[in-house]
């Protein structure tokens, strides 16, 4: 069993509430639990972390956006490959179908690295009073959002428009 040594960062609100039923005589009550997260000090709830914790947390971060974008290269390639091994028996209907998937892959994609990224500002954020000052990365975030677009349009024009002979 997991304790924690500091209290969770919100406030519990119990509402309590009863009404008589005529038929037959008897009390429902009903009890209504509601979690109200407080406003941590700092915005992060950094502040208990020491200096070197939260450059971890960082990296940690940075890890988790090449990882993600290592699949995604993954993900694209795939459908690229699967797009011209299975061109034969693909109609448009299935390559329609394939890029709405991974349109909606790339844009879940998409958000969790913007995500990621103002989790990453935010310990920039954090670690400024500190005295710690870091630029944040960027060139890297354009470049892996050039590489996104580029993959993206390209994997949809090879789905869709490079099946030369295609009578589907």
């Amino acid at each position: 069993m997991a304790t924690r040594s500091q209290p969770l960062p919100c406030t519990a609100i119990v509402e309590f509430s009863c009404r008589n039923i005529p038929q037959p005589r008897a009390t429902c009550c009903s009890v209504k639990w509601t979690l109200r997260p407080q406003k941590i000090q700092g915005g992060f709830g950094l502040d208990g972390l020491s200096t070197s914790e939260i450059l971890q947390l960082m990296i940690e971060h940075e890890q988790f956006i090449d990882s993600q974008v290592e699949f995604w290269l993954t993900v694209t390639f795939a459908t690229i490959v699967a797009s011209f091994v299975g061109k034969s028996v693909f109609t448009k209907t299935m390559r329609r179908v394939a890029t709405v998937l991974y349109l909606v892959a790339s844009a879940v994609f998409i958000s969790r690295m913007i995500y990621e990224a103002q989790d990453l500002i935010g310990y920039i954020k954090v670690l400024e009073p500190r005295g710690v000052l870091i630029d944040p990365p960027y060139i890297t975030a354009v470049a892996r959002y050039i590489l996104i677009i580029l993959g993206v349009s390209a994997t949809i024009y090879f789905v869709n428009f490079s099946q030369k002979g295609d009578e589907n």
